[in-house]
């Protein structure tokens, strides 16, 4: 939640996650929010409040948008890779990384970054980050191969 909107929906009384699911429809309005950003707000507080009350995970599927989230992407392409960073707290015994890297593609990835063969049906394949951890040279290797401008 931005904080503009935080400060509009306590100058309109909501305080709390409760309060901000159950709000009627003026008391929203009122705050001066945008419909769509005050739709987006209740519907996420409602899901969490649902959360909180039941004890038990809450979701929401939504239906897909044309040119919203995933669906901007353009279709893929047989070189297609992803890339994946993640942090690891518990690195090197708990001294930590900031950036483990991961990498798909549809074609099978060594460890050492080096591709092998074509995978069934042209899945994802995704390397492990476990072969890239072993040794911070490694990853730095990995990841400046991977992102490495090309031409």
């Amino acid at each position: 939640m931005r904080g503009d909107h935080r400060d509009a929906l306590r100058a309109v009384g909501i305080a709390t996650l409760a309060d901000l699911a159950t709000a009627s429809p003026d008391v929203l309005n009122a705050s001066g929010i945008g419909p769509d950003a005050r739709l987006r707000l209740q519907q996420q507080a409602a899901e969490q409040l649902r959360e909180r009350t039941t004890g038990r995970p809450s979701r929401t599927l939504l239906d897909p948008q044309p040119g919203l989230g995933l669906l901007r992407l353009p279709p893929p392409s047989p070189g297609d890779l992803h890339l994946d960073f993640e942090g690891d707290p518990w690195f090197e015994d708990g001294a930590g990384i900031e950036y483990l890297a991961g990498l798909g593609t549809r074609l099978a990835v060594s460890p050492r970054c080096g591709r092998t063969t074509e995978t069934p049906r042209g899945r994802w394949s995704p390397t492990s980050s476990a072969g890239w951890s072993a040794q911070r040279r490694a990853i730095r290797r990995c990841t400046s191969t991977t992102t490495r401008p090309r031409g």
